[in-house]
């Protein structure tokens, strides 16, 4: 299979890669988010760049669950992001909500600052296995649908409530 390496901004991808010609099943970023100027472009980018059915998969830092550690977060941004180039006080969640992906699986470690997540684009089909608890066992959608079309109804479905009548 084919790779290629390409060097430059993600908020660049789209131009990097020929006006979008290449598209992904998974784009992969790591521990970036932080150091992107406009890190909601870069996303959008990612989402443009992926096959139908594809998926943006990040392991990244940021806020926590816990005021006491944004707290620290907060107070020390400014030093470590002049130092480091990282803004690790992002709220990741938010920016993927911005970015316009949909997120199918998000699980957060170490008092919440490190975010796993996948995301896919709005039109895409939420697979089954990507379903959390309550919407697999405890509800009837089970995955993305065209609401606009009507369900078809066997030709024979009347004759079979007739017979479960008698």
């Amino acid at each position: 299979m084919p790779t290629k390496f390409v060097v430059g901004k993600a908020e660049d991808l789209l131009d990097l890669s020929k006006e979008g010609q290449m598209k992904y099943d998974t784009v992969i970023e790591t521990f970036g988010l932080c150091s992107h100027e406009d890190p909601v472009k870069a996303l959008q980018n990612m989402m443009k760049l992926l096959k139908t059915g594809g998926r943006v998969v990040l392991l990244e830092h940021g806020r926590g669950t816990y005021d006491f550690i944004n707290d620290k977060l907060d107070k020390r941004s400014h030093t470590h992001s002049e130092k480091w180039g990282c803004r690790w006080n992002l709220d990741i969640g938010e920016l993927v909500d911005q970015s316009g992906l949909e997120i199918t699986e998000e699980t957060r470690y170490h008092f919440g600052t490190t975010w796993c997540i996948v995301a896919k684009r709005p039109q895409d089909v939420i697979e089954v296995e990507e379903l959390g608890f309550f919407d697999k066992y405890f509800t009837t959608r089970k995955t993305n649908f065209d609401s606009s079309k009507k369900p078809e109804i066997p030709s024979d479905a009347g004759k079979v409530v007739d017979e479960v009548k008698k």
